[in-house]
């Protein structure tokens, strides 16, 4: 009797162990499946200017670049300056007197990711400024754009609501680009 004992036990250890390896197998492609489109923007002091760096996920920069009808390669210098003008063109800083001009430094991948730098140069504002990101709103719905700012006695961290402003996305716009 304990032989039937034993056989039904490792039966349904059998079993459960089956049933793990088919969840095991099927949560990453789900999980994967229902990836958000999120941009995440760094703007910190760094004595005497700002430095930014934008991330986005490389399958949105490859949407992106899709939508610009290129050939040009996500990791090819190329696609990350016309990723970089794409950034440029679709983040600012709201300002009451006239726009902050933003420099666009590079654009590297990394991992899954693109980044993309820029530089303010400017005195330290008196109170956080308000920005706003349409970057991916051209290639999805639904996109979370967060902006993270540090300066001396502030750091924080804020969610920026969908803009409905229609961007157009640059195409060979530099004289530099144009040469590639």
């Amino acid at each position: 009797m304990s032989t039937s004992i034993h056989t039904v036990t490792n039966q349904r250890l059998g079993l459960f162990f089956a049933l793990l390896s088919l969840i095991a197998l099927l949560l990453p492609a789900g999980a994967d499946a229902h990836r958000g489109h999120e941009t995440w923007t760094d703007v910190v002091w760094a004595g005497g200017h700002f430095e930014i760096t934008h991330q986005i996920h490389v399958a949105d920069a490859l949407a992106v670049l899709e939508l610009m009808e290129t050939n040009a390669a996500v990791d090819s210098m190329e696609g990350l300056a016309l990723l970089a003008l794409y950034v440029e063109s679709n983040f600012r800083i709201a300002d009451q007197s006239e726009q902050p001009q933003l420099e666009t430094i590079g654009a590297e991948l990394d991992d899954d990711f693109l980044y993309v730098f820029q530089e303010w140069r400017t005195d330290l504002p008196s109170a956080v400024p308000a920005f706003e990101s349409t970057i991916l709103s051209d290639v999805a719905s639904g996109v979370v754009s967060v902006v993270h700012y540090e300066a001396p006695g502030v750091n924080e961290t804020l969610n920026l609501s969908a803009s409905t402003s229609n961007t157009q996305i640059p195409h060979r716009s530099a004289d530099w680009l144009i040469a590639l």
